[in-house]
C-alpha cells in the first residue's frame, strides 16, 4: 500500500500536463494539499509547517536557525529550476510555432523538462528528509497531533467552499 501512495505522489509530482498557462489556482492546492497529507503521514513535514509551530514543539534556537536555512536553500534551487523550466516550456513553445519542426528535437525538450521535473521532486524530498533528522522523536509526535487538526480543518475548508 504505502509503496503505491509513494508511486501516486511521484506520478501526482511529476506529472503536470506541458501547458504555458498557469493551472488552476484550486485544482493546484488540492493536489498539493493531498501530496503535503500524504508526506505528514510519512512524519515529513515542510519546514513552514513546522515553523507554524516552533514554539509548541520546543525548537531550540539551533533547530531554528538550521530549519530556516533549509527553506531558503530549498526556495532558492526551486525557483531556478522552475524558472529553468519555464524558459524550456516558451522554447518549446516557439520551436512548435516555427516551420521547420523536428521531432526528435521536441522530444529532447520534453526530456529536459521532465527531467527538471524529477529533480524538483528529488531536491523536495531530500529538503523534507534533511528537517526530519533535525528534529526529535518527541518533537515529530507533537507535530503528528498538530498535523491532524491542520488537514482537519483544511479538508472543512475545501469542503465547505466548493
Amino acid at each position: 500500500m504505502k509503496k503505491a501512495l509513494v508511486i501516486i505522489f511521484m506520478f501526482l509530482a511529476i506529472s503536470n500536463d506541458l501547458v504555458l498557462t498557469a493551472a488552476p489556482r484550486a485544482k493546484r492546492l488540492i493536489r498539493q494539499f493531498f501530496a503535503q497529507e500524504f508526506l505528514a503521514e510519512q512524519n515529513l513535514f515542510d519546514g513552514r509547517f513546522i515553523m507554524g509551530f516552533k514554539d509548541q514543539v520546543n525548537l531550540t534556537q539551533d533547530q531554528i536557525h538550521k530549519v530556516e536555512n533549509l527553506i531558503l536553500t530549498f526556495e532558492e534551487q526551486f525557483i531556478g529550476r522552475c524558472a529553468e523550466i519555464k524558459i524550456k516550456e516558451i522554447h518549446l513553445a516557439n520551436y512548435i510555432k516555427s516551420d521547420q519542426i523536428n521531432r526528435k528535437k521536441i522530444e529532447k525538450i520534453i526530456k529536459e523538462i521532465s527531467s527538471e521535473r524529477i529533480e524538483i521532486s528529488i531536491l523536495y524530498l531530500n529538503y523534507l528528509l534533511d528537517i526530519k533528522m533535525l528534529l526529535r522523536p518527541e518533537q515529530i509526535g507533537k507535530l503528528k497531533k498538530f498535523k491532524k487538526n491542520h488537514f482537519r480543518k483544511i479538508k472543512w475548508s475545501f469542503d465547505n467552499h466548493q
